[in-house]
């Protein structure tokens, strides 16, 4: 059957704007961010929303935080609940489209949202670690600094700031609570900007007062193990004014710990 001139311009016009929208599509699919929903996680108070973002070519998830219905924060990284209390969360958000990223504080129960500070490490190992027996007080840490946040009040301690008498920054590492969440250890190594010192000072910090205690120092230890104090190298003395730190067996890989007659010079209101 043949077909008129007439129809056959009518199939090819046809023909070309299906075209014309498949190259806009495949134009716009590639060029430009399309949003989807891709899945959503519920965690009892807390939900997470993701959606997959595809542009130039690439494609990467989304993950946005809300407390029932409240958003807290987009480009989710990581998240951990406070295990003593389920009302409470900490999370942290990277940098995307020009919005930047940090550590948060959320309570539901006092609608409270606080920016601890610049995006941190908290993908602990042991996610109990972040807060203290009983969940008064979390902590996060980066190379160089560990903050402290009271769960209640939302004070942050900013440790780098309060321990050092002379003002130069150093390194700092938290190492781990006492059983009764009233103390934390964290490790002092070296001058901030400056070659790492071949001890590491191990400091006990009265989480009452931020009152740091000097403990012991451990040096030479052999280059390929762990650097810094492991949790298993000290241990929690109870006394009747409550738990003290002090070393516990030697160090197995020759590392050698001394315990100084005075508090380092450096340290700010020491015990």
């Amino acid at each position: 059957m043949a077909f008129s001139s007439q129809r056959v311009e009518w199939v090819v016009a046809v023909l070309a704007i299906v075209a014309i929208l498949l190259v806009a599509a495949v134009l716009s699919f590639t060029l430009f961010p399309m949003y989807w929903p891709s899945g959503a996680e519920e965690d009892g108070i807390f939900r997470i929303k993701t959606k997959t973002a595809t542009g130039f070519g690439h494609r990467h998830t989304i993950a946005t935080l809300y407390a029932k219905r409240r958003k807290l924060g987009s480009n989710l990284e990581s998240y951990r609940k406070n295990p003593y209390n389920p009302a409470q969360v900490l999370f942290t958000t990277y940098d995307w489209g020009g919005k930047p990223g940090g550590t948060f504080f959320y309570d539901d129960a006092t609608q409270r949202l606080v920016r601890l500070g610049p995006n941190w490490y908290i993908d602990d190992p042991e996610p109990k670690r972040l807060w203290a027996p009983g969940g008064r007080l979390t902590v996060i840490t980066a190379l160089e600094d560990v903050r402290a946040l009271n769960t209640t009040t939302c004070h942050v301690e900013h440790l780098a700031r309060t321990l050092f008498a002379d003002g130069r920054q150093r390194n700092l590492t938290f190492v781990g609570w006492s059983p009764n969440g009233t103390r934390l250890a964290i490790v002092v190594n070296g001058v901030r900007g400056e070659p790492s010192a071949a001890g590491q000072d191990l400091l006990e910090i009265d989480t009452r007062t931020w009152r740091p205690r000097y403990v012991a120092t451990m040096s030479d230890r052999p280059r390929g193990t762990d650097w810094c104090w492991q949790p298993s190298e000290m241990k929690w003395r109870p006394t009747p004014a409550g738990y003290l730190l002090q070393p516990a067996a030697a160090p197995r890989d020759g590392a050698r710990v001394v315990v100084k007659p005075a508090a380092p010079p450096y340290l700010a209101k020491a015990d």
